[in-house]
Parts: structure tokens; sequence; C-alpha cells
């Protein structure tokens, strides 16, 4: 048993140094599809077009983006003013619409309330993207007590162009809630996109690599009703996308009319959540109150483990006995198998109804030792159907007196609850 708490100590310690290790390294890179939605949640077209299309929010070849341009929505409580930038750059005057690669989708046109299912899943299934840009991105959080949830999130994105880029191109970085705790009230949409942020100041020629760091605060969260709780931060992520043009051997410059653009890069990374974000200065406490606790807990198993080995064991089983029509009689065979320790048996005696007779007297039982005796018992008849019920008192040398064995033995035809 102590062997056992032990390994629950190592596995416990491994656990909570791993949370350690996560936080070091939260960054993912990803280059999916890029599939832009733009709908009306109070429109029962627009939602029921996107649980249509809610597989592809699953499907790792596709970052599906959830907008909520105000301009456009009636009671959406979603719209909201990004969504709204992002929609007139798309070019989106009706809803619903999708944008793939920053591209209206083929065959699909805005406010199409017909089955588009089978179109995108075609177009995802035989289309693959080449990025040119290599980008990681970092988020780091902060909670102070200033406001409800963390207080800010701070981004790093470092980015490494595999091509010249147009001094157009963009790096947006944009707070998307994967998904929202379940509402029966009402259709709760996923990947919905609530802060949008451009950054400049990028490195634009080839191979060159530079970082770009920003802060959404309390000005950038509260206008957007955006509130992040350590314990469902997992319910939240930051992306960054790169987009402009490939100017290709030319130096960086303005693109020219009719250039199109591109998608250069995709990163996304989830909010860390608290235990992410754990350090070992902070687990140490925890650690060393959990050995504690387990070791506890080791001491008293061997404890219990050494007494039950060190106190007598006892047996028994009724034989029939000499029986007449007012008296049930029984014999009681007792074995009794002394510990590691040894015992004095001091009395034996029998629960009403029974009594016994031939009881073994007091003795000294010797460590390891085996002893059997057989007693009468005997209850009127009428009370033959009770348990027999005989307790055992010992002294063991080093555990102390008053310990009492009890037997209970069930006559055959005991029809009594236990």
């Amino acid at each position: 048993m102590a062997r056992r708490a032990l390994a629950i100590v190592v596995v416990l310690m491994a656990a909570i140094f791993s949370v350690d290790g996560l936080a070091a390294s939260s960054t993912k890179t990803t280059s999916p599809l890029v599939i832009e939605w733009f709908a009306d949640n109070s429109n029962a077209d627009s939602v029921a077009i996107e649980k249509n299309l809610s597989f592809l929010r699953d499907d790792e070849r596709v970052l599906w983006l959830s907008w909520h341009p105000s301009v456009l929505v009636g009671d959406d409580p979603l719209g909201n003013h990004d969504g709204s930038v992002r929609a007139e750059r798309m070019g989106v005057q009706e809803l619903p619409a999708l944008r793939v690669e920053l591209n209206p989708l083929e065959n699909i046109s805005d406010g199409n309330v017909s089955d588009v299912e089978s179109v995108v899943e075609d177009y995802v299934n035989n289309t693959t993207v080449e990025r040119l840009a290599i980008m990681e991105l970092e988020v780091q959080v902060t909670e102070n007590g200033q406001r409800e949830g963390y207080d800010e999130l701070m981004v790093t994105v470092e980015i490494t162009p595999l091509t010249n880029l147009s001094e157009e191109t963009v790096l947006y970085l944009m707070i998307v809630e994967w998904n929202h705790p379940l509402d029966d009230s009402s259709y709760r949409p996923a990947n919905v996109v609530h802060e949008l942020m451009p950054r400049s100041g990028i490195p634009r020629s080839n191979g060159q690599s530079g970082k770009v760091e920003f802060t959404f605060d309390s000005k950038y969260l509260d206008p957007a009703n955006i509130t992040i709780e350590s314990e469902f931060a997992h319910r939240w992520g930051v992306v960054a996308m790169l987009s402009g043009h490939d100017i290709g051997s030319d130096a960086p410059r303005s693109a020219n009319v009719g250039e199109n653009e591109t998608i250069f890069a995709t990163a996304v990374v989830n909010v860390p959540s608290r235990w992410q974000l754990s350090t070992l200065d902070d687990a140490m406490p925890w650690v060393i109150a959990t050995m504690v606790i387990i070791a506890g807990m080791a001491m008293v198993i061997h404890a219990e483990r050494r007494r039950e080995m060190e106190l007598p064991k006892v047996t028994g089983k009724l034989l029939p006995g000499d029986s007449s029509n007012s008296q049930q009689m029984y014999k009681v065979e007792i074995g009794i198998k002394v510990g590691t320790m040894p015992a004095e048996l001091t009395k034996v005696e029998s629960s009403p109804p029974w009594k016994i007779r031939r009881a073994p007297k007091r003795q000294l039982l010797e460590a390891g030792s085996e002893s059997e005796w057989i007693v009468d018992a005997r209850a009127p008849i009428e009370s033959a159907h009770r348990s027999v019920n005989i307790h055992l008192s010992f002294t063991v040398d080093g555990v102390g007196d008053g310990w009492v064995m009890d037997l209970r033995l069930l006559p055959k035809n005991d029809d009594e609850e236990e």
C-alpha cells in the first residue's frame, strides 16, 4: 500500500510539472483554408445555413470565422462594428455571405438561402493553399482584478516573408470566441469574431524577420463585451492573418491595380488558462501539500495493514446439534489464527437469545499459532431463526487489550435481513 501511495505522489507531481511545460509552449501555427461567414443570427435563413455548415468548424483544414456586421443585421446581439468593417472590406452588402480565401465562392451568391453545403464541401476537399510567409503567434495574459476576467491579452507575432510583400500588406489580429456556454433559449454560433485589429510595421522583404506586438486591454475588451474567465479561457482564441499582395522579385511597393490580395500566413492560438499560466513556484505549495496529504494517507494505510497482521483472525461455522421441541441446539466450530504478536484469549460470550456452553477458558496463544474449539449454542425454538453472534475478547502484546472479534453465523433457514 505504501508503494502504491508513493506511485500516486509521483504521478501527481508529474502532472503538476507538466502544467508549467504547457505555459512555455502555447504557440500553434496552422495553414488552413480561411472561410469567412457573414451572417445575421436573428435571421432564420442565416442560422439554417450555418447549422448545415457546422461540420467545417471541426475540420482541421478550415479556419472558420463568423462575422456579424452591425450595419447589416437586425436584432442580432452579436452584431458589432468590426464585423461591419470586415463586411465592407470584403464587399459584402447582403447577408448571409461567404468569402473563401478573401474571394466570393463560385456558385454561391450573397444572400443565398439554398443548400450550399455540397458546394463548400467540394471546394474544401479539392483546394490547397500555398502560404508565402512563416508566422508564429504567442499570447500572454494578465489578471489583476481591475475588470471581470483577464485584464489584458498581450499578443506577439513573429513574421518571416518568403517573398516580397506590397506596402498594402496588413496583419490582422482577431479575438475569436470558439464556443459559448449552451443556452437553450437561442441558437449561439461558434467561432465568432468579437474584435479585429489591423497592424502595420511588418517586415515586407523576402527572408526578413520581424516581430509585431500588441496588447488588447480594457479599451478594446470592454467595448467588444469580451470577458475571458481563466477557468473558461479555452473557449477563446487569437487569430493572426497576414494578407496583401505578392510582388515577387520586386522590392516592396504599392500594389498595382488588378493585383489580387492573398493570404500569406495564418496562426491560431487558444487563450491560456490559469493552469497553463502556473509556474513551478506557483505549483510548489500544491506539490508540498499533496505530498503531505498522500504521505499521511500512506502512513495510516501502513499502520492499519500492520495492525491487521498483528491481530488474531477468527473463523467459525455452525454444525448440527441435539435439538428438541423447545430448544434449538448447534455446535459452533471456532478457529483462531494468531497474528504476528502473541495474544491472550480473555473471554468468549454470545448475544441473546443464544447461550453457549463449554466456552474456552482464558489462555495465552503464541504468535502464528492456530487453535480450534467446539462450543454448544442453544436458544428457544421460537428464536432459532436468529443469527448466532459470538464475541471473542483478546489482549495483544504491543497493541493493548479490549480487542473483540465478532462471529455472526447464520442458520441455514435464517430468513432475517442482513
